[in-house]
C-alpha cells in the first residue's frame, strides 16, 4: 500500500522533468552562495542551466497528452510514427505541411498531420507517447512553442491549424514521407478530412 495518494502520484510522474529542473536551480544557487570564484562559476552554470532545463520542462509538461488513448506514438530520425489498434503509419518532419488539432464535441482531440504527398496522419492526442509530439513540433520552422501549448490544452470542440509550412520553404519536398497503413493516411472511421 502507497502512502501517496494515485492522482498526486500521476501529477509528480507528470512534472517529474520541471521538478528535477528546479532541484538543479536550487542546488546551482547553493553552490553559488558558498562562496570563491570557483564555487560560484560552478554554481552559476548549474543555475543556468537548471533554469533553460526548467524554461523546456514546464512547456513540456503544459503541453496536452493524455494516456490510456489508442495506439502509439514514436519519434525516429525525424519521422513521427504511430501504431494504432484501426491505422497507423509514419510521416517524415521535413515533409510536413501543416498541423491541426481537432477536438470533437465529446471532448476527443486528435493531431491531423498534413504531408507534401497529400496524406494526413490521424494521431489521437492521448495516445502513449504523445508527449513527444510537443518536442519534434517545436522543432519546425516558425512554431511559436507557447502558441502551441495553449491550443493543446484548449479543450473546446473545433478545428485548430497549429502550424503550416511558410511559403517558399523547399524543405516541404525533402525526406518523403508517406503515409501508410489502416484505411489511406489516418482517416478513422471514415470520417472526412479537415482542410
Amino acid at each position: 500500500m502507497s502512502l501517496i495518494r494515485p492522482e498526486l502520484r500521476r501529477a509528480l510522474r507528470h512534472w517529474r522533468e520541471a521538478i528535477f529542473a528546479g532541484v538543479a536551480v536550487l542546488a546551482g544557487l547553493w553552490i553559488l552562495l558558498l562562496g570563491g570564484w570557483l564555487l560560484q562559476g560552478v554554481g552559476g552554470v548549474i543555475a543556468l542551466a537548471g533554469a533553460a532545463y526548467l524554461w523546456v520542462a514546464v512547456r513540456r509538461a503544459r503541453f496536452r497528452s493524455g494516456r490510456g488513448g489508442p495506439g502509439v506514438v514514436q519519434i525516429d530520425e525525424g519521422r513521427i510514427g504511430y501504431f494504432g489498434p484501426f491505422h497507423g503509419g509514419s510521416v517524415s518532419l521535413g515533409a510536413l505541411t501543416a498541423i491541426r488539432l481537432v477536438t470533437d464535441d465529446a471532448g476527443r482531440a486528435r493531431w491531423y498531420l498534413h504531408n507534401s504527398e497529400g496524406t494526413t496522419l490521424l494521431i489521437p492526442a492521448n495516445a502513449e507517447g504523445a508527449r513527444l509530439l510537443f518536442d519534434a513540433f517545436a522543432a519546425l520552422p516558425g512554431v511559436d512553442a507557447a502558441r502551441l501549448v495553449a491550443i493543446s490544452r484548449d479543450t473546446s470542440a473545433g478545428d485548430r491549424l497549429v502550424w503550416r509550412r511558410p511559403d517558399g520553404d523547399t524543405r516541404a519536398i525533402a525526406g518523403g514521407g508517406g503515409v501508410g497503413g489502416g484505411d489511406g493516411g489516418g482517416n478513422a472511421a471514415g470520417r472526412p478530412r479537415p482542410s
